[in-house]
Formats: structure tokens, sequence, C-alpha cells
């Protein structure tokens, strides 16, 4: 099967099974969007990677920081935390993962739908912005078991859109960081909710410098 079209589907289907029983709408009523080209190449990336490219053109450079900084208001009003990366080109959502998830849980919680769905459209396979998801832990738990939980939790969060989309491929990036890259210390119960955290990048695709060119 190509991995474009059918990624961690098997990990979606906890979120997509949960999804049906909350979620009244008809998929007529979503979009429904065609894939992305790049996608398996994107795939192949790490996260690092993934943050870091494409580059931003030279010339573009200035249009580019104007749109994302229109993006970030826009986000900021819908009460997201947001912060820019790469000199105002990449934007960072930061959302704790206690909001989506119950403890020790990859299943979404019932009532994320408002915090979710205002960023449905960044995760259309033909965004100008791809959408990479990386969920973190705490150090509480092995290694291994917080690597497979951030990973379940971040499929989780693809299977939201997923399902959102009416079933039709999303453009997300995810991944499951684990205890990879801790915010703090650890040493309190407030310092682990912090590190326990989903973040969203919005990263401009080379379609945003098209568009920008005259």
């Amino acid at each position: 099967m190509p991995s474009a079209v059918f990624k961690n589907i098997i990990h979606r289907l906890p979120a997509i099974l949960w999804l049906l029983t909350i979620v009244a709408c008809p998929y007529s009523l979503f979009a429904q969007d065609a894939g992305n080209a790049d996608d398996d190449d994107e795939l192949s990336l790490s996260f690092d990677a993934n943050v870091a490219t494409p580059r931003v053109p030279q010339k573009q450079k200035s249009r580019v920081r104007e749109q994302v900084a229109d993006l970030e208001a826009s986000l900021k009003e819908h009460g997201y935390a947001v912060v820019t990366l790469r000199d105002g080109e990449v934007l960072r959502v930061t959302i704790p993962c206690d909001r989506l998830f119950a403890p020790n849980s990859s299943e979404l919680k019932a009532d994320v739908a408002p915090v979710l769905t205002p960023l449905k459209k960044y995760s259309r396979p033909d965004s100008p912005y791809k959408m990479v998801v990386a969920v973190h832990a705490d150090d509480t738990g092995d290694t291994v078991y917080c690597d497979r939980l951030t990973a379940d939790r971040a499929s989780a969060i693809d299977g939201f859109f997923y399902v959102l989309a009416g079933g039709e491929e999303t453009g997300i990036i995810p991944y499951g960081l684990g205890q990879d890259d801790f915010i703090g210390s650890n040493h309190s119960i407030e310092a682990r909710a912090r590190n326990r955290r989903v973040e969203i990048y919005l990263v401009p695709r080379t379609s945003l410098f098209q568009k920008q060119k005259k």
C-alpha cells in the first residue's frame, strides 16, 4: 500500500473509532483535499530536518515573515500559546498534553474538538504550511514506554484531523519524541506538566513562496 496514503493507519484506528462515536456531522460536510507530492520526502526526514526545511529564499523572507506574523496574531486570538522560530519564519503552537489526553492514555479526550479544530486547514495536504506535530513526555516511566506513548498520541492527533477531513489523507508529519527535549526540570508536578506537551509547528512550504512571487 502506498505509504503516503496509508501512513500510520494502524495507529490511527483508536482515534478514528473514538471520533466516530462523538462526531455527529456527516463526512460530506468536511473538506476533501488532494495529496501533496512531497509527502514521501517529508515523512522520511527527521523532526529537526522537517522544522528546518524548506528554506525561505532570501528575496521572499520579508513577505513570508509578514504573513507568518499575521498567522501568529490570528492563532493568538484563538487562545493558542504561539512563538516564532527561524527568525520569524516558523510558528510553534504549544498545547499541554493534559488538555488533550488523560494520564498514561493515547486516547483523545471527548472535549478536544474546540482545541484542535481551528488548526484544521493547516492539516490539509495542500496547505501552504507544513504541520509538524511533536509530542513530548516528562521523565516518569522508562524510555521505551514514553517513546511509544508519545508516538501513539501524535498518531491520535493525526487521526483526529483524518476523520475531520472525512477520511481524506492529512499532510501532518507526526513525531513522538518521548523524553528527548525537556523545557525545564522535572522536580515538581507543575514542571512535569510543562514537559508533557504537544508542539505543532507550522512551516512554510514552497507553495507559499511561489504565491509570494510576482
